[in-house]
């Protein structure tokens, strides 16, 4: 066996699309709403999302990922997030931000149940269960 995991990654889909937004300073235009399957999110203080807190990956419709983050998260239902006071084009993803990037695309939560798999550069591409 490689390895175990002991959580699973917050992983989950766009309910609407997610249209383009202002970069250096926060997009109070835009709404994400996300269906999670697994995990939670809540809201953060601006200096705790300025340390990285409630970052997520989205995916965009030519299949390459933004990075943003929330400050504001409400539950809406089980499972599905209305999320404001957004961070956009974080951590260089500014030239890859979808317009918009579609209702359905994937989201995944980018928090420390997240880890490398310790898999050698000669493997990668092969599969592997």
């Amino acid at each position: 066996m490689l390895t175990s995991f002991g959580t699973r990654a917050g992983l989950g889909a766009l309910v609407s699309d997610f249209y383009a937004g202002p970069t250096p300073r926060f997009d109070l235009g835009n709404v994400l709403v996300v269906d999670l399957l697994n995990g939670t999110l809540e809201s953060v203080t601006d200096l705790t999302l300025f340390g990285g807190a409630n970052a997520l990956a989205v995916e965009t419709a030519a299949g390459v990922w933004e990075i943003a983050q929330a400050g504001a998260a409400e539950l809406l239902a089980p499972g599905r997030y209305r999320l404001t006071r957004l961070r956009r084009g974080q951590r260089g993803t500014e030239g890859v931000m979808g317009s918009p990037a579609p209702a359905g695309a994937r989201v995944v939560v980018l928090d420390d149940s997240l880890v490398s798999l310790p898999i050698a550069e000669a493997d990668l591409g092969f599969p592997w269960n």
